[in-house]
């Protein structure tokens, strides 16, 4: 089975979809996993997939053994268990609840073997919120998005550092307040508390 081609443009591209089946919804309650997943199934996140992906032998009935090669969707984190605490009595109101609280973690996995060993990497994941169904960023974009905050905070040091510092040519930078040069060498009747008379030209910042 070959690679799928996870580039960070296809991701993007996913990570604009949102998508909803209001039909699924109005027939199923998301109360359990298997329903999550049948749910799952009807998205362009799987069907776009699903030829290569090992569920559509679960979905036949078939057992996937551990040394089954593939790609295969599972939830890997649910909150039912914190919902049926508060759940309501009533169908009606209980199909609601669960459609709307419930949260799914779904991971897309890679099944494979290396040096005769088992191997299991995981892609990409999404989530299922409020009935609708999304593509969490990928870990290129996270590490993307890091690093440009990195850049963004060592930028700002950097002014902030600049704004601190004057720069001589026989002494390169020296830290000293910008606005003390334009104080230095004035006489002590000069200055009046808080106030500074010169007549020298401010330099532009």
């Amino acid at each position: 089975m070959g690679d799928i081609n996870y580039y960070e443009s296809r991701l993007r591209k996913d990570n604009k979809i949102e998508y909803v089946d209001n039909i699924f919804l109005s027939k199923y309650m998301l109360n359990n996993i298997e329903n999550a997943m049948q749910y799952f199934y009807t998205c362009p996140f799987y069907t776009s997939r699903s030829k290569m992906c090992l569920n559509e032998k679960i979905r036949t009935g078939k057992i996937i053994n551990d040394d089954d090669e593939g790609y295969i969707f599972n939830i890997a984190y649910d909150n039912l268990n914190i919902l049926k605490e508060n759940e309501p009595s009533d169908i009606v109101s209980k199909h609601i609840y669960y459609n709307t609280n419930s949260i799914f973690h779904v991971s897309l996995s890679q099944k494979y073997r290396l040096n005769n060993m088992n191997c299991t990497k995981v892609i990409q994941f999404f989530c299922i919120v409020n009935g609708k169904i999304y593509s969490t960023l990928s870990f290129g974009e996270l590490l993307t998005n890091k690093i440009n905050n990195i850049v963004r905070n060592i930028n700002n040091l950097f002014d902030s550092v600049n704004n601190m510092t004057n720069f001589n040519i026989s002494s390169n930078y020296y830290f000293k307040s910008k606005d003390e040069e334009y104080t230095d060498g004035l006489n002590e009747k000069d200055k009046l508390n808080d106030m500074y008379i010169t007549t020298r030209k401010r330099k532009k910042r």
